[in-house]
């Protein structure tokens, strides 16, 4: 019914993706060596130890029940883990399997995918929206605060602004030009750093004559400065902070082109200040700026209009303000025009529900659905001017603008990222060789149809079947051949099954067939052509073409069957039909 062990090794030994053998007592007894790329250390490390050394301590307790429900015979889901590379680093895998072999002797198959790089896009995501957040909140809190309400919103600011960024000081200085001196206006240390001495009082002021390099750095561009590698200005910053600083970023808080203080954010160990988080810093910086001219009352309306316009119009998130009556766009950022396709002149004006899949009735439902369950992630497909559908993620606050109570949209493209989960999903389901269905999802969905055969007393038939002589091919010609083998049969069975009926590849040369709403007879006859259709196939190579038959074990469904009972009888039928000479079907 399958090849030898070692068969089966050679052939998993062209496998990308990790592959290891557990037995009962969850020892590693073989592994493929796709374990030197995702671990980093030879198989020799593994074998003969517990499966469970190489898992990341937190996770062993979950690897080990998921390992012993294998063991039991239960269908296992993927789990997602952390295992630990020989160089001591971790990496995140996702881990799915099935048993090997019956009764005492009986194994657990482990195949090992790395999904390192799918977790690293998730926390990058994950980083930049709630770094946007965190300025969109800002920006709204400001805009909505009372007069001497500012200064209490920027302390709360930075803090939240030095844990977001795992920093140990973020401190906003305010410029007095007449005193030539900067005053303490806003200041925040990290718990890391509070061993460091008492801090420093806010309002206590620094003679810019002490600071020179540290104020003449941030004192000419609107760019962040980032301070490292022994440059004069960290040891000035140390000497009138509670930080002693390895690496500092300061930017100048600017309104109108002038410069009003200056934002610094400091770490007390080294630290790669790339270029998305000093551009994050340049926009805060310009939130706060606003904010100190609003606390002395030198902001009006106009300096607040422009406050936001500078987030909403430089922002390279996608932007537009909408009505909430209306529902009409009022005004819409460059970064929209761009992802939309349309001039930002044609988007002020247009109707909401022109973005969108819907019509205006189903559109305003869906915003008062919206708005009464207070949901802040919208899900939404939304189409270009192009004609072109993209799915995106909204995120829609209420802001003032001119006095005017507006809804402002933030719109993330989500497609890429979908189609990628998408793919993701189909490779878990789907067998890379033949196109089948995996073993994992034909379990899922057997168990789904047993169930649902219950409940309405429906027929339900399983076909298991088996290449014959199938090692023999592999031995003469080649496991290329053997794929091309396999992969020709998955492709003649294709033709012949209904678009209801589940194919799967189970492992090596040993198929299922799922069949829904088919009685014995039904099986029967449908097996008979799959044995036919196989009979007939030839695969060329450079001698003789391959021939190929199968062998066919035929199950029926009864009442109160399960799935692990259906599958044994299928697969007793099929040993008979191997013991009686092959390319045969038995049925119940």
């Amino acid at each position: 019914m399958s090849t030898t062990g070692a068969d089966s090794g050679a052939v998993l030994d062209a496998v990308l993706d990790l592959v290891a053998v557990v037995d009962a007592r969850m020892v590693v007894t073989w592994v493929n060596p796709a374990v030197d790329t995702l671990l980093r250390r030879p198989a020799s490390d593994l074998l003969g130890r517990s499966a469970l050394e190489a898992v990341h301590e937190p996770d062993r307790i979950d690897a080990a029940d998921r390992l012993q429900a294998l063991f039991s015979g239960s269908s296992t889901v993927p789990v997602s883990l952390r295992l630990v590379r020989g160089d001591g680093s971790l990496v995140w895998v996702e881990v799915f399997g099935g048993p090997l072999g019956e009764g005492p002797q009986r194994q657990v198959v482990l195949t090992v995918r790395d999904v390192g790089w799918r977790r690293r896009a998730e926390l990058a995501a994950l980083r930049d929206i709630g770094r946007l957040d965190l300025l969109v909140d800002l920006a709204r809190h400001l805009l909505g605060a009372r007069p001497g309400r500012v200064g209490e919103i920027v302390v709360s600011a930075l803090a939240d602004l030095g844990r977001t960024i795992d920093a140990d000081l973020v401190t906003v200085h305010e410029v007095d030009p007449s005193a030539d001196q900067l005053v303490a206006r806003s200041r925040w240390v990290g718990p890391r750093a509070s061993h460091r001495g008492g801090r420093v009082a806010t309002g206590e002021t620094v003679a810019v004559g002490t600071v020179p390099t540290w104020v003449g750095a941030v004192g000419e561009g609107h760019a962040p400065v980032v301070l490292a590698d022994g440059h004069a200005a960290l040891e000035e910053i140390g000497s009138v902070e509670a930080v002693v600083p390895a690496v500092a970023a300061s930017v100048g808080l600017r309104v109108d082109d002038r410069l009003v203080g200056m934002l610094t954010v400091a770490w007390s160990t080294a630290r790669d200040v790339d270029a998305d988080l000093r551009s994050w810093l340049g926009r805060a910086a310009s939130v706060l700026g606003v904010a100190l001219e609003r606390d002395h009352d030198r902001v009006r309306l106009a300096e607040r209009e422009a406050f936001f316009r500078d987030l909403f119009e430089d922002n390279s998130a996608v932007m537009y303000l909408i009505d909430p009556a209306t529902l009409v766009i009022e005004a819409a950022n460059a970064a929209a025009a761009q992802f939309y396709g349309y001039p930002r002149a044609e988007l002020a004006g247009m109707p909401l529900h022109a973005l969108t899949t819907l019509d205006a009735d189903a559109l305003r439902r869906r915003v008062d659905a919206i708005r009464e369950t207070g949901q802040v992630i919208i899900d939404e497909r939304q189409r270009l001017a192009s004609g072109e559908l993209r799915d995106v993620e909204i995120r829609s606050t209420r802001v003032r603008v001119a006095n005017r109570a507006l809804d402002l949209a933030i719109v993330t493209d989500v497609t890429e990222r979908l189609r990628a989960e998408a793919e993701l999903h189909r490779l878990a389901d789907t067998d890379d060789l033949t196109g089948a269905l995996s073993r994992r999802r034909f379990l899922a969905l057997a168990s789904e149809e047993i169930v649902r055969s219950a409940r309405h007393r429906r027929d339900l038939s399983l076909l298991m079947l088996d290449l014959d002589h199938f090692k023999r091919v592999n031995d003469t010609h080649g496991h290329a051949t053997g794929d091309r083998v396999l992969r020709a049969f998955a492709v003649a069975c294709g033709e012949v099954l209904r678009t209801t009926d589940r194919f799967a590849r189970l492992g090596g040369e040993e198929f299922a067939v799922l069949l829904p709403e088919t009685d014995a007879e039904g099986a029967v006859q449908l097996a008979e052509r799959l044995r036919g259709a196989t009979a007939e196939l030839r695969v060329e190579t450079a001698g003789p073409p391959v021939q190929l038959t199968v062998s066919v074990g035929v199950a029926c469904w009864k009442p109160d069957d399960t799935l692990d009972g259906l599958l044994r009888r299928a697969d007793q039928r099929l040993y008979r039909a191997k013991a009686a000479g092959r390319d045969r079907v038995v049925a119940d």
